[in-house]
């Protein structure tokens, strides 16, 4: 019952700490993450996003934390050693899901061992390759494994796996269930921000996003505004700025508002609210803009990707094409927009009907 109670406030401790910002900590975000979550379940942890490179496949992002040496020293190094070889032979489809856009099935669900085992077993050839050339010269096949595969929408958010020596029981899988949410939404940000932190880096970050976004002081004054939110207050006057206090006084708990304080020092003193209710007519604005800019049908997916905030490097993963064919997309529709920056685009976008 001892361990149940700690695990339970590890748990409740790390829910809280996803939920802010903190520059002190936001470089190593993965492998803090990984180490809190190594420290819960008592066991080796890894998380990664993987992309496709010119040829195969590369590692986007890895952390991995062995807190209890349950596999060997220098384990997370070979690991990643094996995972980014493997991948840069791998065909397209080399596990058990679609490794940009997984299947509804999988999207942030958590799988225990004996479900991860079901699906291994499926189909013996291609997709088994990862457990053969990564999975079994670790050691791991030995050792009980849950794993969740944490996505925003459609797209690949990040692959997140436990493994160790103890058996691994409903409470273990329930109490990473819990954790779902809070990571998604954790990420969903950082993905956003990409390393911005001071009010400057956060601004510019927050111009990228269609969504109307806000820096908020925690007193309540709108610091900064991206232009879909100057936009939305020029309609709405201070009842809007009242709305976005409220909201951070909530720390989003209102619905289809996200609040995420931004910390240093211990404390917090700002804080990013994006607004996504306000984003609901973005198809009819889509449509618009295709016949208004004279889109191609993939211009038209460059556009809708661009209005969600995403970066060329995501960009040209959603597409499955390289990062120089996205930038030619982007420049394309640029220029078919008569603009020269995403957030003259983005403007333009929202300013269509």
């Amino acid at each position: 019952m001892d361990d149940d109670r700690r695990a339970d406030a590890q748990l409740a401790e790390l829910t809280a700490s996803l939920a802010v910002l903190s520059s002190n900590a936001r470089a190593s975000f993965g492998t803090t993450l990984s180490k809190s979550l190594a420290e819960l379940f008592r066991g080796p942890v890894n998380t990664h996003r993987v992309i496709p490179a010119a040829v195969g496949w590369e590692v986007e992002t890895y952390a991995g934390i062995d807190a209890h040496d349950d596999f060997g020293p220098r384990s997370m190094a070979r690991l990643l050693s094996l995972y980014s070889t493997f991948l840069r032979r791998a065909p397209t489809q080399w596990t058990e899901y679609d490794p940009l856009r997984p299947e509804a099935s999988q999207r942030n669900r958590v799988l225990g061992p004996a479900a991860i085992r079901r699906f291994q077993e499926r189909d013996p050839g291609t997709r088994s390759a990862v457990v053969r050339d990564v999975y079994e010269p670790m050691g791991l096949t030995r050792l009980p494994h849950m794993r969740v595969v944490l996505c925003d929408g459609p797209f690949l958010l990040a692959w997140l796996g436990v493994w160790r020596k103890e058996p691994i029981g409903r409470r273990d899988v329930r109490r990473l269930a819990r954790l779902v949410g809070p990571l998604r939404r954790r990420l969903r940000v950082d993905r956003m921000l990409d390393g911005a932190m001071t009010s400057e880096t956060v601004a510019v970050a927050l111009d990228a996003i269609a969504a109307p976004a806000f820096l908020v002081r925690r007193a309540g004054g709108i610091e900064f505004a991206n232009e879909a939110g100057r936009l939305l207050f020029e309609r709405r006057g201070p009842s809007l700025a009242r709305s976005v206090h409220t909201a951070v006084v909530a720390r989003g708990r209102t619905e289809g508002v996200s609040v995420t304080p931004l910390q240093s020092d211990g404390a917090w003193s700002r804080a990013i609210v994006v607004l996504h209710g306000e984003n609901a007519s973005a198809e009819a604005r889509l449509a618009v803009a295709t016949v208004r800019w004279k889109l191609t049908p993939r211009q038209r997916e460059v556009v809708a990707l661009l209005a969600r905030g995403d970066s060329n490097k995501d960009i040209a993963a959603k597409l499955r094409c390289t990062p120089r064919t996205a930038e030619v997309h982007v420049a394309a529709v640029l220029t078919k927009a008569r603009v020269e920056t995403r957030g003259q685009l983005i403007a333009r976008f929202w300013n269509q009907v």
